[in-house]
């Protein structure tokens, strides 16, 4: 069963970690990434394509494909967590698509 929306944020927050194992179809990020983005989290992720984001840093976002990439990968859980800049974090919110869609919607209507 889905958690409550309030329960989620109440974990997310108390997390020094998120993992994310999107569907397997799936192409875009996953709301945790993008919460994760936004409250400066680390990711732990089976989503290759994040690596060609600008939000990437090595530091922050660990790409496994299996539990044994955790493993070999101790050093991700001892580095500090890298600042993205507030214009790269813009990029992925809620109100920079709405100014975009908004705009486009504007210029061409």
């Amino acid at each position: 069963l889905p958690i409550e929306r309030e329960k989620y944020n109440e974990i997310f927050m108390q997390s020094k970690y998120i993992i994310d194992i999107p569907e397997e179809n799936q192409t875009g990020f996953t709301q945790r990434v993008l919460d994760a983005i936004f409250l400066e989290k680390k990711i732990i992720t089976t989503q290759k394509s994040i690596s060609k984001e600008s939000i990437y840093r090595s530091s922050n976002i660990l790409i496994i494909e299996s539990y044994e990439d955790i493993e070999k990968n101790k050093d991700f859980f001892k580095k500090k967590y890298e600042k993205i800049s507030k214009d790269e974090v813009e990029y992925y919110s809620i109100s920079y698509w709405v100014n975009e869609i908004l705009e486009d919607w504007i210029w061409k209507g």
